[in-house]
């Protein structure tokens, strides 16, 4: 089996570039800045999803990386088919994964720009 070293650079820099500016940087650019979250249980909830939805992402992120020996961006597709993990499940989770840590912060942010904006 081919080594991942590279798929998983290449995975880690498209992570930054693209889901870090979709899940995170346009988030704080609706809020005007790096805010403080107000404390309470919403919080709490609005980071508990902002996780699952981090973690659902890094796990396909993972997946595509090591079993397909690629990335999730197009100029730099897997060589391989990925169907373990959550692939086998849902056809597109990484899709979900950002969908819930952008949801997570506007829980947390008690925001509706963020939940609702077209990024």
């Amino acid at each position: 089996m081919a080594r991942p070293f590279w798929p998983i650079v290449n995975t880690a820099i498209f992570t930054i570039v693209v889901p870090g500016t979709v899940a995170i940087l346009v988030p704080r650019w609706l809020l005007a800045g790096f805010a403080m979250p107000p404390n309470g249980l919403q919080s709490w909830v609005g980071g508990i999803v902002f996780c699952v939805g981090a973690a659902i992402y890094f796990r396909c992120a993972w997946e595509f990386a090591v079993h397909g020996l690629g990335t999730p961006a197009p100029i730099a597709p897997t060589k391989y088919l990925v169907t373990t993990a959550l692939n086998r499940y849902v056809r597109n989770p990484m899709y979900i994964g950002v969908a819930l840590a952008i949801f997570g912060q506007a829980i947390i942010f008690r925001s509706s720009h963020i939940a609702f904006t077209e990024h």
